[in-house]
């Protein structure tokens, strides 16, 4: 008897999302004219670039409501932050600040607002307004507007820090839309549901790089990106994943495969996790996996190990302590199979397809 064991290409997604998110910190913090982004209207003379976020539906069969930001950490209560500068600048060296939005849904015109609700519920559509065709994709570009400075000739070469803020500076938001469902026949409750970005659904920083008074990093200037790349790899033990079943019922485990984790891009010494889902797609109803013979409805239930731990279906495993480079190995086995077991069967090719579900823990990972 043969067993081939494939482990599909990883990918990261919410099957339960109606609208998905993106959001890309900005790595440039130059200080610019208000005109050069469109956002004179907002009242601030100069701005900087904080990040984009990119708001679409992969499909249309749910009806969503409204879109608004929820705003936590250290957001400020919708008060102007105070922004501290390394040179005096018409007579001063502090200055008032706060988050611009410039909203684009769908072909509409861009629409320039503060982001300032005292409430931190900030909205880009109406609760109550049907998100049509016409209303996505939803495409948001946030900047840090400056007041008391005339023109972005007189903040050059000046860097600037945020006083007293602690924390991500400006915060953390989510993306919040609703459902509707009806209570009666005239009337219909709302309920509020995140909207992931990327594959995260907690909240995120506008800024994960420290702009706090004291630090080493400045806004007004071009910054390195601090992004980092995941890649999940599976490297096989046996010749195209295939062995003999009685490998395994002779021995407690067996292993059948290498898992490499490899961070690339910013280069950091700290360490970062994720969280892996495993689940089966062979379509069995066993509780644990099961690999599924090539022509008849037979199955033989396995179990799953992730280095010394048991994987259950379907249940998130963390792996912690990953750091840069390609270092981060795994075994990947499998045993539970009993010999009586497998010699009931069906004798011919059995086979599983495992899917990795990877979610970061950490805000600037990214999943390749």
């Amino acid at each position: 008897m043969v067993l081939m064991f494939l482990l599909t290409p990883l990918y990261a997604y919410n099957p339960t999302a109606d609208l998905t998110a993106y959001y890309e910190e900005s790595s440039d913090t130059t200080i610019c004219d208000a005109t050069t982004f469109g956002i004179q209207s907002a009242g601030y003379p100069v701005a900087c670039k904080i990040g984009t976020l990119h708001i679409e539906r992969p499909s249309n069969d749910h009806e969503m409501y409204g879109l608004r930001l929820q705003r936590s950490g250290k957001w400020n209560n919708g008060n102007e932050y105070t922004l501290i500068s390394t040179e005096t600048i018409n007579w001063q060296k502090q200055f008032g600040a706060q988050v611009v939005a410039k909203i684009t849904r769908g072909s509409q015109p861009a629409v320039v607002q503060p982001i300032n609700w005292s409430s931190g519920k900030d909205e880009f559509v109406s609760p109550t307004t049907l998100l049509g065709i016409s209303d996505l994709p939803v495409h948001v570009d946030f900047y840090l507007g400056i007041r008391n400075i005339q023109n972005a000739r007189q903040a050059e070469g000046v860097g600037f820090q945020f006083q007293g803020v602690g924390g991500h500076n400006v915060g953390d938001f989510q993306v919040i839309s609703r459902r509707r469902v009806p209570k009666n026949q005239w009337e219909y409750i709302y309920y509020d549901e995140v909207v992931p970005i990327g594959s995260i659904t907690n909240p995120v920083p506008f800024y994960s790089v420290n702009y706090n008074k004291d630090s080493s990093y400045f806004i007004n200037g071009v910054g390195s990106d601090r992004r980092i790349y995941a890649n999940l790899s599976i490297e096989e033990t046996f010749p195209s994943g295939r062995f003999d079943l009685l490998q395994l019922v002779d021995a407690s485990r067996l292993a059948i495969a290498t898992a490499r984790f490899t961070l690339s891009g910013y280069e950091s010494t700290n360490s970062y996790g994720v969280s892996l889902v495993f689940n089966d797609l062979r379509g069995s109803n066993f509780p644990s996996f099961a690999m599924k013979h090539e022509d008849t409805e037979a199955y033989i239930p396995f179990d799953l190990y992730l280095g010394t731990e048991t994987v259950v279906k379907g249940v998130p495993v963390v792996w912690n302590n990953l750091s840069y480079g390609s270092s981060n190995l795994k075994e990947l086995s499998v045993g539970g199979i009993s010999l009586s077991d497998a010699q009931n069967k069906v004798s011919g090719l059995y086979s599983d397809t495992i899917s990795v579900h990877i979610t970061p823990l950490d805000t600037n990972i990214v999943v390749q």
